[in-house]
């Protein structure tokens, strides 16, 4: 995933990741962001156990430039739209084929192309909602999002 800068450097795998928030061409004071404001937002304002869509405006995108296995799973390279089913103890992480769609509806079940079971970490309060690869090693990474103090990390590796 990363790149060892310089001669003899490893095929990279291209990881981005849009989250709608700084790519809408609006100027930043005028983007709709996700900021928490003192409010409780698992289990309330995001509730426990219903899609959503970590995001706002258009639905976050992520996009892979070569195959890759998402907690051990395999996800062939492309564009996905990022989706989750929150829990206190256990999150449902979902790549959806769905592209080019807002925030909600969630698309559906027939859209998706990978879910994978991941356990939230708990973190430093974050106020605005942010997605960030905190770990990068040569043929793996870590992308976290991050709201308020719970963090999702999501562990990704390159396929041989």
């Amino acid at each position: 995933v990363a790149d060892n800068c310089g001669a003899g450097s490893r095929d990279v795998t291209e990881v981005e990741v849009n989250s709608g928030f700084f790519n809408s061409g609006q100027p930043l004071d005028r983007i709709r962001t996700f900021v928490a404001r003192g409010r409780k937002l698992f289990g309330d304002l995001v509730p426990w156990g219903r899609v959503w869509q970590p995001g706002a405006n258009d639905a976050t995108t992520i996009t892979f430039s070569k195959n890759v296995l998402i907690e051990g799973k395999p996800l062939v390279a492309g564009s996905y739209t990022i989706w989750s089913i929150p829990d206190s103890t256990r999150w449902t992480v979902i790549f959806s084929h769905a592209l080019h769609v807002w925030h909600i509806p969630y698309p559906g079940e027939s859209h998706d192309a990978l879910r994978v079971q991941v356990t939230p970490e708990h973190g430093d309060h974050m106020e605005v909602l942010i997605y960030y690869f905190p770990v990068v090693g040569p043929d793996s990474a870590t992308l976290r999002f991050h709201w308020g103090t719970t963090i999702v990390p999501i562990r990704i590796h390159t396929t041989p």
